[in-house]
C-alpha cells in the first residue's frame, strides 16, 4: 500500500491533472504488475530453478517461451495505448453519499 501511495504521489507530481484532452505518449504509459503478474513471475522463477536442478532443456525452452510471451504482451498493450486521446466529459452535480458519474471519450 505504501508503494501504491508513493507511486500515486510521484505520478501527480510528474503529470498534474489536466482539464482538456490528454494524449497518451510513451512517458505517460506505465505497465505495472498485478497479483497475476507476480504469480506468473514466481511461477517462472520456480520453473527456472526446476530446469536448472534437473538440467532439463525442454524446461528451459518452456520458461524462455513463456517469458517471451509475457514481454510481448506488455509491448503490445503499450503500443495499443500509445497515442490514445482521452477527452473529459461532463459530470452532473451530486450530494454527499450519492454516486457520481463521469463521462469521457476515447479516440
Amino acid at each position: 500500500m505504501i508503494a501504491q501511495r508513493r507511486f500515486a504521489e510521484w505520478t501527480q507530481q510528474r503529470h498534474p491533472p489536466q482539464w482538456q484532452a490528454v494524449q497518451l505518449e510513451r512517458r505517460r504509459i506505465y505497465i505495472l504488475p498485478t497479483g497475476f503478474g507476480y504469480v506468473f513471475a514466481l511461477m517462472l522463477g520456480v520453473l527456472f530453478l526446476w530446469a536448472i536442478n534437473y538440467n532439463n532443456s525442454l524446461g528451459f525452452a518452456l520458461i524462455f517461451l513463456l517469458t517471451a510471451v509475457g514481454l510481448d504482451a506488455m509491448r503490445r498493450s503499450h503500443d495499443t495505448l500509445l497515442r490514445l486521446r482521452i477527452h473529459p466529459g461532463k459530470a452532473e452535480p451530486v450530494f454527499v453519499g450519492q454516486d457520481a458519474q463521469f463521462s469521457y471519450q476515447l479516440d
